[in-house]
């Protein structure tokens, strides 16, 4: 998503999400403190099997742990999405098997 060619109304929309999200966290210093940990964390805290990420100022719980390969065909997805604006267009048939199962976890 490029978020220039956005109108202003999903810009608008957008920020407030964002501002609320960080506001939930103890507000934008805390927000950006927490990305830039994440960032920072070889491998990725979305792999980590327990769930669990512990930053500087809190901790960060997923309910569902996420497998490298599960996150690997996310990120080929994404980039394929940013591409041709499709996630599934041009992939072979072994493929599009392994991406609609990871859109489903």
């Amino acid at each position: 998503m490029d978020f220039n060619k956005l109108d202003d109304n999903t810009k608008q929309q957008l920020h407030e999400e964002i501002v609320s999200h960080a506001n939930s966290i103890g507000g934008n210093n805390f927000f950006l403190q927490m990305i830039e940990d994440i960032k920072k964390e070889k491998p990725s805290p979305l792999i980590n099997k327990s769930g669990a990420f512990h930053y500087s100022k809190g901790k960060v719980t997923l309910s569902k742990s996420i497998f490298k390969d599960t996150l690997a065909l996310l990120v080929d997805a994404m980039r394929r999405e940013e591409k041709t604006g499709d996630m599934l267009n041009g992939i072979n048939p072994k493929e599009y098997k392994a991406v609609m199962n990871m859109m489903r976890a």
